[in-house]
């Protein structure tokens, strides 16, 4: 039967936390790990554990990547992504190159992404895509995500927090 998810997700979101969530809602981690293989990457561990912090209990994911590098070019990361077969997976990350680009004024296909370069940001969409799938995910809503303030330093210089992509309307 097909699924609605939602996310309330007031002390914010990472891809590990909503990877976790996902396999709390019963997504098979054997099946992230397919997704993952398929892209070609090499070098990487994903393994999930039940936790308990204060008085709730979840799943937490660690990723592990032997290449940490933490720049390439967006359409290194797409081109692995549309390799699963998972759609939502290469247009996510084809939506964070197309806003980048508009930040930066250039073209998506000439975005060499910075602070989400590296692979675990490969891991993190492409397993929650699959994860979706698995579960048989139709239609995602979310609360606001708690957006916090002050500024941050990147290879671009001090920005604003929360920095312009997640303020974009994408």
């Amino acid at each position: 039967m097909p699924m609605i998810l939602y996310l309330n997700p007031f002390t914010g979101l990472a891809g590990d936390m909503l990877l976790g969530a996902l396999l709390d809602a019963g997504a098979s981690l054997d099946a992230v790990r397919q997704a993952v293989a398929a892209t070609g990457l090499t070098g990487w561990r994903l393994d999930a554990e039940r936790v308990r912090t204060g008085a709730l209990t979840a799943t937490r994911v660690r990723i592990e990547v032997d290449d940490d590098a933490t720049e390439r070019p967006a359409a290194e990361l797409i081109a692995m992504a549309a390799r699963t077969g998972l759609t939502v997976a290469e247009a996510a990350l084809t939506a964070i190159a197309e806003v980048e680009g508009a930040l930066h004024g250039v073209p998506a296909a000439d975005v060499h992404l910075h602070e989400l370069g590296g692979h675990d940001t490969l891991i993190d969409v492409v397993g929650c895509a699959a994860a979706l799938r698995d579960l048989r995910v139709t239609r995602v809503h979310s609360a606001p995500l708690p957006l916090g303030g002050g500024t941050v330093h990147t290879r671009h210089g001090v920005l604003p927090r929360p920095g312009p992509p997640p303020r974009s309307p994408c």
